[in-house]
């Protein structure tokens, strides 16, 4: 007989403009309700990989990753419809003021408060870097939670609030160059820290939780800089596609190297551990302050962490964390690598066979394999 294993599933959007639309989403929990599956909170996965309680055969847990604001409005409703729980990880630097007053979601839709065109819809996403929050940190996020939406979730019973960091940044991780700064990068999703004229390097980049942060060779970047200015600042990058605008940096890149020792470094160990240790505790405290709750989960930007990284996290207070990593949960498994599926496809066979692979420990253990996570 193979044993059972509680498969946790990850969404994060939930969105007309998304593949998993709010009625995907629907047909997703009535599909657990229709065929046996338990939905349990992530504190009774927790305490089932400890062996303090018994799960049912066919257990799943449902989380979201970043707080995106269709949280609140589609899925947050859905899963009252059915009564099931979820955990949310929010990044907390992200969450907007606490007395802006909740958005619509579709229960104010059936109550007749709104249409379902007045409600948010997924666009383009603006995720302001560190410094411009810093600078402005009560601005609206218009693709965020706030904490009022937070706190009305929470009180709920469905919406269990953890941290997901408290900026979920990214740094630079090696010397390699995979693109260089173009006009079009300014509005990205996840922005970049540090110099951002036209013509910088941009590196290889990975989690700040994860990651030593790699300083490029400042004479190196504005070398470029200065050649994309010398060649008409943005007309430069103008009718030219951005494989031709790479290639014609990167032979910048090699004339430099040819003359020149590159001089970047890393960061001090010391130095990341500090920045990590402060981001997770940050958050941690944000949630407590806002929601009067112990912040006890943490789920790993990207999925990214390391030993040094848990034991961190071990040590501001939080008792367990999920990844990105495909797998088993069973009992006596570690809690601090809580293993999960990406739900980011709408097709309804990769659900069900989703569903059926991951509530068994050795088929979830047999896909990790091929996928490489084991």
């Amino acid at each position: 007989m193979i044993s059972p294993s509680t498969a946790v599933l990850l969404y994060h959007h939930v969105d007309p403009h998304d593949a998993i639309k709010p009625e995907v989403f629907d047909w997703q929990l009535k599909y657990l309700q229709q065929h046996g599956y338990s939905v349990v909170s992530l504190d009774e996965l927790v305490q089932g990989m400890k062996g303090e309680r018994d799960l049912p055969k066919k257990s799943v847990v449902i989380t979201f990753d970043d707080g995106f604001l269709n949280t609140w409005v589609y899925a947050y409703p859905i899963l009252k419809k059915y009564q099931f729980k979820a955990t949310l990880f929010m990044i907390t630097g992200l969450a907007g003021n606490p007395s802006t007053p909740p958005r619509f979601n579709l229960e104010d839709v059936l109550k007749r408060k709104c249409q379902e065109k007045d409600l948010y819809r997924r666009g383009h996403i603006f995720h302001p870097s560190l410094s411009e929050r810093a600078c402005d940190p009560d601005r609206e996020l218009p693709d965020f939670l706030t904490w009022k939406e937070l706190k009305i979730m929470e009180a709920s019973g469905i919406i269990d609030v953890q941290s997901h960091s408290r900026w979920h940044s990214s740094v630079y991780r090696n010397e390699k160059i995979v693109e260089f700064h173009i006009p079009a990068f300014i509005n990205r999703k996840w922005p970049i820290e540090g110099d951002c004229r036209l013509g910088t390097p941009l590196y290889q980049r990975g989690s700040a939780m994860a990651t030593r942060k790699y300083l490029g060779d400042p004479l190196l970047a504005e070398t470029l800089i200065q050649y994309v200015h010398r060649h008409g600042g943005e007309d430069f990058f103008k009718g030219k596609r951005k494989a031709d605008i790479d290639k014609a940096l990167m032979e910048v890149v090699r004339a430099y190297k040819a003359c020149h020792k590159v001089e970047g470094c890393y960061e001090e160990e010391s130095s990341w551990q500090k920045r990590v240790k402060t981001e997770l505790l940050e958050s941690k405290q944000d949630i407590e302050k806002h929601l009067n709750k112990t912040c006890r989960y943490l789920a790993w930007p990207w999925g990214e962490y390391n030993d040094t990284a848990l034991a961190i996290a071990r040590e501001v207070g939080y008792e367990a964390t999920v990844t990105t990593q495909r797998g088993a949960n069973v009992p006596g498994g570690d809690v601090m690598r809580i293993k999960r599926v990406k739900i980011w496809k709408p097709g309804r066979l990769a659900f069900v066979l989703g569903l059926l692979i991951h509530t068994h420990a050795a088929f979830a253990r047999i896909y990790a394999r091929l996928y490489g996570q084991l």
